[in-house]
């Protein structure tokens, strides 16, 4: 019984970890793009993210190669129809949903 206790225990003290990385998959064509100078960098807006607007953006220790590849890939996404993969953090929103990884979808 105890074991089943402790096991019990574990898992619900990393679920709040593991839930919160959440993934968006689909065609960016109706998301914008915006940069902004001054640190905060690419904001992408209208995504299905639960942060307001579906904002998600890259967190403070993003690169500025980060936010160009970013940007490369969603408009190669928009050009040619493919699909994006975007995980991030939804552990703030709705204030804020941080980039942690991107490409483009295998279809």
């Amino acid at each position: 019984m105890k074991r089943i206790f402790l096991a019990s225990l574990l898992a619900f003290a990393l679920s709040p970890a593991y839930c919160a990385m959440t993934l968006i998959t689909n065609s960016p064509a109706a998301w914008r793009l915006e940069s902004y100078p001054g640190g905060q960098g690419v904001v992408v807006w209208f995504t299905s993210s639960p942060c307001t607007n579906g904002q998600v953006t890259f967190g403070a220790t993003a690169s500025q190669a980060d936010a160009n590849r970013f940007w490369a890939t969603v408009a190669i996404a928009k050009t040619t129809g493919k699909k994006i993969f975007v995980y991030f953090e939804n552990a703030g929103a709705p204030a804020s949903c941080p980039i942690v990884s991107f490409g483009l979808d295998s279809e």
